[in-house]
């Protein structure tokens, strides 16, 4: 618990400083191919900033917590870890949201209150956050954004609000435009929602948007195994039948080009082709 509180007080200022210093989402990604080389652990082919469409009812499963503080983006880990997940139907924010928009329940329910108070609540009394109350509307007026508006990306809401309040709320990860929907990809391709962003997961899910954008974070090593050889039988003009049921698959429609040919991937934009809300 420790860890958690310090890396969130890093957190804070960082992003305050990151959204205002120019640009530093290059510097990351300089950062991050330096620690691809020099690291020991593997590393997916694909872009770990780049953002890819995802039907936010196929994010079913909640990656282990304990998993968040040894995972890197773009990281490819073996292992039982992806047996390790929770059905999302089983977490309170999903529930809650769930209730709401479906049944119109209240969000200040006894279960909700609880889960504040145990993750949010000691910011609230520091200044840092808000009430359970403040919450709550907030929570309502981001229903209403979504339903109204559609679901944005933290830099269309960048570019789109001057706002403050972003900026601080903004503080789930490194950088304020990398605070998007992060998911894990399972050894079956599977999507688990590791951080970033339950709140909008949970609204998406419950108005039943047809998609989303979200970051991938860790990809299991059978999925990541798979994914190389999709990609080696296109380059190699080999037989795509034995694929044909990945073809669709969100990380793998990279290879594609808009007219539904396969081709090679070409280097992508930094979080820049984006089709979200603040940190909730």
């Amino acid at each position: 618990m420790a860890g958690v509180v310090m890396a969130t007080r890093l957190r804070l200022p960082l992003t305050v400083l990151y959204s205002n210093v120019g640009k530093p989402l290059p510097a990351l990604e300089v950062g991050y191919r330096m620690m691809k080389r020099l690291s020991l652990r593997s590393f997916s082919d694909a872009h770990p900033y780049k953002l890819i469409s995802v039907d936010p009812n196929e994010i079913n499963k909640v990656s282990n917590p304990a998993k968040e503080w040894w995972s890197i983006p773009g990281e490819v880990v073996g292992g039982d870890w992806d047996r390790q997940s929770v059905s999302i139907e089983d977490e309170i924010v999903f529930k809650t949201i769930s209730n709401h928009i479906k049944r119109g329940e209240p969000l200040a329910v006894d279960a909700y209150r609880e889960y504040y108070h145990k993750h949010m609540g000691t910011w609230a009394q520091q200044g840092w956050g808000e009430t359970f109350q403040e919450r709550c509307e907030q929570i309502s007026s981001l229903i209403s954004r979504i339903e109204e508006h559609g679901f944005r990306t933290q830099r269309e809401l960048f570019e789109t609000t001057d706002s403050v309040d972003l900026k601080r709320q903004n503080n789930d990860s490194i950088h304020p435009l990398l605070n998007e929907i992060r998911v894990d990809i399972d050894r079956d391709g599977g999507f688990h929602f590791w951080r970033c962003g339950s709140h909008r997961l949970a609204i998406a899910q419950a108005l039943e948007l047809p998609t989303i954008p979200v970051l991938v974070g860790t990809r299991h090593d059978q999925w990541q195994h798979l994914r190389d050889r999709y990609h080696s039988a296109i380059q190699s003009g080999e037989d795509l039948q034995p694929f044909n049921e990945l073809c669709n698959h969100p990380d793998l429609l990279e290879f594609h080009d808009q007219s539904n040919e396969i081709r090679a991937p070409v280097a992508a934009p930094l979080v820049k082709n984006a089709p979200t809300d603040p940190s909730m």
